[in-house]
């Protein structure tokens, strides 16, 4: 509160698109959203330097938001969510330790050089086949256990995003927002 906050200019990869409240809730109960994944804030584009303010502003109004909402439902017993981690067995062939760590790196890399602000078809088609590569090795991947199973499942979400964003990229042949296509 005391010293200025540096603003940078950044790579945005992602902005937008679950929709959110004022009070930061999404269509599925319970769930609240703020920063860059909250649609509608910015509309089509965002300059640099207000993220960090949009991040504290309407991460409070979110965390407020969840906080009545939790209070006004019926919380679920002790360990709910737990049981079904536990039923998950555990192959006994087990991926290489840490090699989950190499592709959340392999999945960045493939995000900053083919899905950064400027995007070319040569790049969007290498990018998609680098991803379609490491989707499947992750897929293919046997957890020895839970952190791991947890790990699979975040390499998962982040590859399957990052495909998401090259496929869409595809069709969109003009620049628009803070994305230029070459």
């Amino acid at each position: 509160t005391t010293k200025p906050i540096p603003i940078l200019p950044a790579a945005h990869f992602f902005m937008g698109g679950v929709w959110a409240g004022g009070s930061g809730e999404t269509a599925l109960p319970g769930l609240f959203a703020c920063g860059e994944i909250a649609w509608g804030f910015h509309g089509a584009n965002r300059r640099g330097g207000n993220a960090l303010t949009e991040c504290m502003v309407m991460g409070r109004i979110a965390g407020q938001g969840a906080a009545r909402y939790a209070f006004s439902h019926r919380a679920l017993p002790a360990g709910a969510g737990i049981r079904e981690i536990q039923k998950i067995s555990v192959p006994d062939r087990h991926t290489e330790k840490g090699q989950f760590r190499v592709y959340l790196q392999q999945i960045r890399e493939i995000a900053w050089h083919h899905a950064g602000i400027l995007r070319s078809k040569a790049g969007l088609d290498e990018g998609l086949a680098k991803i379609e590569k490491v989707y499947a090795r992750i897929q293919e991947a046997a957890p020895a256990n839970i952190k791991e199973i947890i790990m699979k499942e975040d390499c998962m979400s982040a590859a399957f995003t990052v495909k998401a964003i090259l496929t869409a990229s595809m069709g969109r042949e003009e620049s628009r927002g803070s994305f230029n296509r070459e």
